[in-house]
């Protein structure tokens, strides 16, 4: 069960509202996703990417309009170039953040964060994967994630216990997906709605706000705030004022992961 389902019991209504994800993946469809396969050693899919030696001219009519010194380009530009023609991703050349900046405009895909997925059998969901390229493969077995699918929720959770799994494969990849993007939500929960917000990690109460609607974090006063631990155990939002447990957080106030906020603003 996920957070939005145990607050929207809480509530006692019907109408489930779930926040909607969007984690672009370029070249990505759902036949190839089908068609990935666990692989031992290193990926293929990016050797053999080359940049044309004949375009850092036309490179550097492009950025001269930049921020960027036009030097910095080009020399970055050469170095990100002899690295994908020895087969290694942008992200693993150790490049600066300056030299980062300089490639920017270029969307190069393997300078994008990259999430290695495994798909693994029923007796390996909890074993140590070797990383790749410094990361930990997720491990999801697609035969246990069609079986869940077809379970209601309590013989979801009976199966993954069967099975020693805190969680399932879906919700593993998203958890690992909000991290590497450096993602969390917060939630809003009343007698309409329960609903999750997703924001940076880092985010103040204010941009928080402002992902509902822009006029709540222009005329931002204060969000009263309870930890999802809180707002749970206590009941909801009576049971945290009740115990002193229901905060009153202004501007400065950095949101973390899971707290159940009701925004109060003026415009």
């Amino acid at each position: 069960m996920t957070r939005v389902d145990i607050l929207c019991k809480m509530e006692r209504f019907d109408a489930l509202k779930r926040a909607m994800f969007d984690i672009g993946i370029t070249g990505m469809t759902a036949a190839n996703v089908m068609g990935c396969g666990a692989q031992k050693g290193k990926p293929e899919y990016y050797r053999g990417v080359e940049v044309e030696p004949s375009l850092l001219p036309k490179i550097q009519v492009e950025i001269v309009v930049s921020k960027v010194p036009v030097r910095t380009v080009i020399e970055t530009a050469k170095k990100v170039l002899a690295g994908l023609n020895e087969g290694h991703r942008v992200l693993t050349l150790g490049l600066s953040d300056e030299e980062l900046a300089a490639i920017k405009d270029l969307c190069l895909l393997t300078c994008k964060p990259m999430l290695y997925i495994a798909n693994v059998d029923e007796d390996q969901l909890n074993a140590e994967l070797p990383e790749i390229d410094g990361q930990i493969p997720v491990p999801i077995c697609a035969k246990t994630e069609a079986d869940l699918a077809e379970l209601d929720p309590e013989d979801a959770k009976m199966f993954m216990e069967e099975l020693g799994l805190s969680e399932s494969g879906l919700a593993r990849l998203i958890r690992s997906a909000y991290a590497l993007l450096g993602l969390q939500s917060y939630f809003t929960s009343g007698e309409t709605e329960t609903r999750a917000w997703t924001i940076p990690v880092g985010a103040k109460a204010p941009q928080a706000a402002g992902v509902i609607h822009s006029d709540f974090e222009r005329g931002f006063i204060k969000a009263e705030t309870a930890s999802f631990e809180d707002y749970v155990s206590l009941g909801g939002e009576k049971g945290c004022r009740d115990a002193g447990k229901l905060r009153q957080e202004g501007k400065e106030y950095v949101v973390q992961d899971g707290d159940v906020m009701h925004f109060k603003f003026n415009v």
